[in-house]
Protein backbone atom coordinates (compact mmCIF):
# COMPACT_ATOMS: atom_id res chain seq x y z
CA UNK A 1 0.00 0.00 0.00
CA UNK A 2 3.06 2.41 0.89
CA UNK A 3 4.16 1.42 -2.32
CA UNK A 4 1.23 2.85 -4.34
CA UNK A 5 0.58 5.57 -2.29
CA UNK A 6 4.51 6.94 -2.72
CA UNK A 7 3.92 6.28 -6.75
CA UNK A 8 0.67 8.95 -6.72
CA UNK A 9 2.29 11.25 -4.48
CA UNK A 10 5.29 11.08 -7.52
CA UNK A 11 2.35 11.49 -10.27
CA UNK A 12 2.47 7.96 -11.21
CA UNK A 13 -0.98 8.10 -13.37
CA UNK A 14 -1.04 3.77 -13.25
CA UNK A 15 -4.24 3.04 -10.90
CA UNK A 16 -3.36 -0.39 -9.07
CA UNK A 17 -5.49 -0.18 -6.12
CA UNK A 18 -7.71 -1.91 -7.81
CA UNK A 19 -5.08 -4.95 -7.63
CA UNK A 20 -4.52 -5.14 -4.35
CA UNK A 21 -7.80 -7.38 -4.26
CA UNK A 22 -6.18 -9.95 -6.21
CA UNK A 23 -3.23 -10.72 -3.92
CA UNK A 24 -2.69 -12.01 -0.76
CA UNK A 25 -5.23 -10.52 1.77
CA UNK A 26 -3.47 -9.13 5.20
CA UNK A 27 -4.84 -9.19 8.63
CA UNK A 28 -3.26 -6.22 9.47
CA UNK A 29 -1.79 -3.08 8.05
CA UNK A 30 0.37 -1.09 10.60
CA UNK A 31 0.96 3.01 9.21
CA UNK A 32 3.57 4.25 11.27
CA UNK A 33 2.73 7.90 12.01
CA UNK A 34 5.33 10.56 13.40
CA UNK A 35 5.18 14.37 13.26
CA UNK A 36 7.05 15.63 10.52
CA UNK A 37 9.85 17.16 12.97
CA UNK A 38 10.67 13.73 14.70
CA UNK A 39 10.53 12.38 10.35
CA UNK A 40 13.18 15.08 9.51
CA UNK A 41 15.58 14.45 13.01
CA UNK A 42 15.44 10.62 11.66
CA UNK A 43 16.50 10.74 8.16
CA UNK A 44 19.05 13.58 9.03
CA UNK A 45 20.62 11.28 11.66
CA UNK A 46 20.86 8.33 8.75
CA UNK A 47 21.19 10.43 6.30
CA UNK A 48 18.48 11.34 4.02
CA UNK A 49 18.18 10.07 0.23
CA UNK A 50 16.94 12.41 -2.73
CA UNK A 51 13.70 10.91 -2.02
CA UNK A 52 13.31 11.11 1.16
CA UNK A 53 14.04 14.65 0.76
CA UNK A 54 11.37 15.33 -1.69
CA UNK A 55 9.04 14.03 1.69
CA UNK A 56 10.06 16.47 4.17
CA UNK A 57 7.73 19.44 3.57
CA UNK A 58 4.78 20.28 5.14
CA UNK A 59 2.79 19.98 1.93
CA UNK A 60 4.23 16.70 0.99
CA UNK A 61 3.77 15.24 4.42
CA UNK A 62 0.08 16.38 4.31
CA UNK A 63 -0.26 14.79 0.56
CA UNK A 64 1.35 11.28 1.91
CA UNK A 65 -0.76 10.90 4.94
CA UNK A 66 -4.09 11.65 2.85
CA UNK A 67 -2.72 8.98 0.34
CA UNK A 68 -2.15 6.34 2.64
CA UNK A 69 -5.63 7.42 4.62
CA UNK A 70 -7.79 7.12 1.48
CA UNK A 71 -6.06 3.16 0.81
CA UNK A 72 -7.02 2.61 4.25
CA UNK A 73 -10.53 0.61 3.38
CA UNK A 74 -9.14 -1.02 0.17
CA UNK A 75 -10.33 -4.54 -0.19
CA UNK A 76 -6.24 -5.22 0.09
CA UNK A 77 -5.50 -3.84 3.52
CA UNK A 78 -6.93 -5.88 5.84
CA UNK A 79 -7.26 -4.25 9.53
CA UNK A 80 -6.38 -0.73 9.64
CA UNK A 81 -3.48 0.20 12.91
CA UNK A 82 -2.38 3.89 12.26
CA UNK A 83 -0.06 4.01 14.89
CA UNK A 84 1.26 7.67 16.77
CA UNK A 85 4.93 6.94 17.55
CA UNK A 86 5.59 10.19 18.49
CA UNK A 87 7.99 9.76 20.90
CA UNK A 88 8.03 5.93 21.10
CA UNK A 89 11.38 4.29 21.03
CA UNK A 90 11.44 0.96 18.31
CA UNK A 91 10.73 -1.45 21.11
CA UNK A 92 7.87 0.47 22.17
CA UNK A 93 6.76 0.89 18.32
CA UNK A 94 7.26 -3.10 18.32
CA UNK A 95 4.86 -3.34 21.75
CA UNK A 96 2.21 -1.61 20.19
CA UNK A 97 2.24 -3.47 17.23
CA UNK A 98 2.55 -7.27 19.00
CA UNK A 99 -0.68 -5.55 21.10
CA UNK A 100 -2.55 -5.00 17.84
CA UNK A 101 -1.99 -8.30 16.78
CA UNK A 102 -3.00 -9.99 19.93
CA UNK A 103 -6.23 -7.82 20.09
CA UNK A 104 -7.04 -8.49 16.73
CA UNK A 105 -6.59 -12.38 17.78
CA UNK A 106 -8.57 -12.28 20.52
CA UNK A 107 -11.51 -10.65 18.79
CA UNK A 108 -11.62 -13.31 16.30
CA UNK A 109 -14.29 -16.47 16.30
CA UNK A 110 -11.61 -17.99 14.89
CA UNK A 111 -8.63 -17.50 16.98
CA UNK A 112 -6.39 -20.01 16.56
CA UNK A 113 -6.72 -19.62 12.55
CA UNK A 114 -5.89 -16.17 12.94
CA UNK A 115 -2.93 -16.97 14.96
CA UNK A 116 -1.87 -19.96 12.51
CA UNK A 117 -1.76 -18.02 9.37
CA UNK A 118 1.34 -14.81 11.37
CA UNK A 119 2.82 -18.49 12.22
CA UNK A 120 2.32 -18.17 16.01
CA UNK A 121 1.40 -20.76 18.13
CA UNK A 122 -0.86 -20.60 20.86
CA UNK A 123 -2.47 -22.57 24.08
CA UNK A 124 -5.45 -21.53 25.69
Amino acid sequence: MSTLAYASFRGSKLRLDALGSSLLQPDLTVYVDVPLEVRKARLEARGPTAADRETLSSEASERLLNEHLSRSGLPGVGHWLRLDAAGLKANEVVDAVSGAIMGLAAAASTQGAFLGRLGVRHSA
